[in-house]
């Protein structure tokens, strides 16, 4: 398996072009996971990825002073849950 690629700061893509969405689009067009998968194990592997890569980034930002905890913790409910369902119009109960 290849070496995961890198950018100039140094994150794999994934975490980097999140870093780069958070400080350039309103939040409400930020998905960090959607995906379809033949199989239901891609989607949980996927997802387990996106909420590690979504945490990683978000720590980050905060260290650096970008956003503050409760910003960090909003911006995570949207990216990872509520702006697919406001997108897709899906209801919880």
């Amino acid at each position: 398996m290849p070496a995961a690629r890198h950018t100039a700061a140094g994150l794999p893509e994934a975490r980097c072009s999140l870093a780069e969405l958070i400080e350039t689009l309103p939040a409400n067009k930020i998905m960090a996971f959607s995906g379809d998968y033949l199989f239901v194990e891609g989607v949980y592997g996927h997802a387990e990825m996106a909420r590690e890569n979504a945490a990683w980034v978000l720590a980050e930002k905060v260290l650096s002073g970008y956003l503050t905890d409760p910003e960090a913790l909003e911006l995570v409910r949207k990216i990872l849950c509520q702006n697919a369902l406001d997108l897709y119009r899906l209801q919880v109960p």
